[in-house]
């Protein structure tokens, strides 16, 4: 693989930084990947390399190259944090016999960014994780403080814009809409980032598993003459943590000597983290869980009906907030819906826990509460007996081949 031709180019509204992507041991095509900001914004834009290494490493890596080529100057220091980001990754996601791609470019030298007005921000999805750091980061420091965020970064091109899905018509915008609310509360600036680096590699497992957290650094890192770090919400609790693509351990590779790289709310679990969102009203309204974009319609920036925004408005229900959460078309929560959850990996573990369920129960929603343990595996002897008769019906009319009335 090599990047070349790193540069920005302007127009009447957007700057945007640019490099070339060829391959050179697969034949996939080659790319020209961009970062995007409205041109009031453009003075964030660092012209360098670092955006583009970390946003392709992982494809590199995935498809086998046996290099991967600067053509230009390169931090050493991301050099080799890169280097052990990737035995990492081979370690939980390849064969022995999996090849490392090398590292090179023309010069190896620190960037010296040193403004005083650089700052740190948080990359702000509108997700339960994403809201809850800023919110424990406002919490926790001052507003003059060093490690308050001053920016929160939310990026056109990754679930909105998701390359796999059709473009739902103004959604993004939307998004900027409710979750500026917020971030003008919290006394942040939220900065709208547009970017086509998943076309690198489309694939949404690769994505989750591999690519997002370097992707997320390279926007950052692309902002450096205005940001001095970064952070993401870690998607689990400490106890939770498993080989993943947010993974802290993984996380905290993606640096460079101009751009720390932090993960952040591990000490609260998915749970924690909606109860903390909901005593927010502004945040309440600012939420946006669904991944499932091209079904949302033009008004909201949910579903409403998809296993994370039905999850999501059970744990609101539990704190007595789903009612006040206006980012979902309603406040049904499709119990049938919940029933077909199947304990897959550690996520639902922690999603579907049993501080959930005690607080369903506190507020006498006993039906969701013995879902929620049945999910988790400890399910009260009552539900067990629901289950069973629901599991018998369904090979009844599949063995009938019929369908009930």
């Amino acid at each position: 693989m090599i990047i070349s031709d790193c540069r920005i180019e302007k127009n009447a509204d957007y700057a945007t930084l640019l490099a070339e992507v060829c391959f050179e041991n697969n034949d996939k095509p080659p790319l020209t990947l961009n970062i995007s900001l409205p041109r009031s914004r453009e003075n964030m834009l660092q012209c360098s390399f670092e955006p583009f290494l970390l946003g392709a490493f992982p494809a590199a890596l995935l498809h086998s190259e046996h290099r991967i080529h600067i053509e230009g100057n390169l931090c050493p220091y991301l050099k080799s944090n890169l280097e052990a980001a990737m035995r990492l990754q081979k370690h939980w996601w390849f064969t022995k016999d999996h090849r490392l791609p090398t590292i090179t470019a023309v010069s190896y030298f620190p960037t010296d960014l040193t403004h005083n007005d650089r700052a740190p921000a948080c990359f702000f999805s509108g997700g339960i994780d994403s809201i809850s750091a800023l919110l424990t980061n406002a919490q926790t420091f001052s507003t003059d403080h060093p490690m308050r965020y001053k920016y929160a970064l939310l990026a056109f091109g990754l679930d909105i814009g998701d390359p796999n899905r059709e473009i739902p018509s103004g959604l993004f915008e939307r998004a900027l809409a409710e979750q500026d609310k917020l971030a003008q509360e919290l006394d942040l600036t939220l900065i709208p980032i547009y970017t086509n680096i998943r076309d690198i590699e489309p694939d949404g497992k690769f994505y989750e598993t591999m690519h997002f957290a370097a992707l997320l650094s390279g926007l950052a890192h692309a902002l450096g003459n205005r940001i001095n770090s970064s952070a993401i919400a870690s998607d689990l609790a400490a106890e939770y943590l498993t080989s993943w693509g947010g993974h802290p351990s993984l996380n905290c590779f993606y640096r460079s000597s101009y751009q720390d790289f932090l993960t952040e709310c591990h000490h609260l679990d998915r749970t924690q983290k909606v109860g903390l969102v909901a005593q927010n009203e502004t945040a309440l309204a600012s939420i946006r869980v669904c991944y499932n974009t091209d079904h949302i319609d033009n008004e909201h920036i949910n579903c409403g009906y998809c296993e994370k925004c039905v999850r999501t408005k059970l744990a609101l229900l539990a704190y007595g907030k789903l009612e006040h959460a206006t980012c979902f078309p309603d406040s049904t929560i499709d119990i049938d819906k919940l029933r077909l959850v199947n304990m897959k990996d550690i996520l639902s573990v922690e999603y579907y826990n049993e501080r959930l369920a005690d607080l369903l129960e506190q507020r006498g929603h006993h039906n969701y509460s013995d879902v929620v343990r049945t999910i988790n595996g400890t399910p009260k002897l009552t539900y067990r007996i629901k289950r069973f008769i629901i599991a018998f019906k369904k090979a009844y009319w599949r063995i009938a081949d019929r369908q009930p009335t």
